[in-house]
């Protein structure tokens, strides 16, 4: 389990959530078959009861190596916080505003976000998370007015030559109802390795 970059066991879970359920919250638990879990706190008011299943699709980069990826600056943060909140559909006053806010603006201080632009647009975002072994590109977005152009592809055509031949594997996470975007990820050369169940319960 891991909260707040810290890991306890499976067995700790329940007593961690028993703890923290007292409280008026919502929290977020990622599963899967490799143990791997994750909770995420949110505020009472953003969600209810409900559960998530994703794919989990791996690929192992070969080829030749171009680290030449755009890092997100902050001053593309007003971008990029543009094309998730057009996403979400969320407002100022949605309780989900913050947290996606916050969030975004961590990453992009810690060099996270990677995008593809021309000029001063941003065709096309995502941030990556990575350790010795493994590299999880999430977030994959592109603004609704660039759609349809292969910006999403041609990113993360960058990101796989970045990590070609460096020993990583690569991991997306997709919502198992999403064809496009599974099929845009096995165009690339991804595999379903994993199942991931999320559940948000209050």
């Amino acid at each position: 389990l891991l909260v707040n970059q810290t890991s306890y066991t499976i067995q700790d879970m329940v007593s961690i959530m028993a703890d923290r359920l007292k409280s008026n919250k919502v929290y977020n638990i990622y599963l899967n078959k490799k143990s791997y879990t994750e909770l995420i706190e949110y505020p009472a008011s953003t969600c209810y009861n409900r559960k998530y299943v994703y794919d989990v699709m791996s690929l192992e980069p070969t080829g030749l190596c171009d680290d030449k990826l755009d890092i997100a600056q902050p001053e593309d943060i007003g971008s990029i916080l543009k094309a998730l909140i057009d996403e979400y559909g969320i407002t100022e006053d949605n309780a989900f505003y913050d947290i996606v806010t916050e969030t975004a603006i961590t990453r992009l201080l810690n060099n996270s976000y990677v995008v593809l632009r021309e000029n001063d647009a941003i065709l096309s975002q995502l941030y990556i998370c990575e350790d010795a072994n493994d590299v999880f590109i999430k977030g994959v977005l592109t603004p609704k007015q660039y759609r349809g152009l292969g910006h999403a592809k041609a990113l993360l055509k960058q990101v796989i030559s970045s990590y070609a031949n460096k020993g990583k594997t690569l991991h997306l996470i997709v919502d198992q109802s999403n064809t496009p975007a599974k099929k845009l990820y096995e165009s690339l050369g991804f595999r379903i390795t994993d199942t991931l169940y999320s559940y948000m319960i209050t």
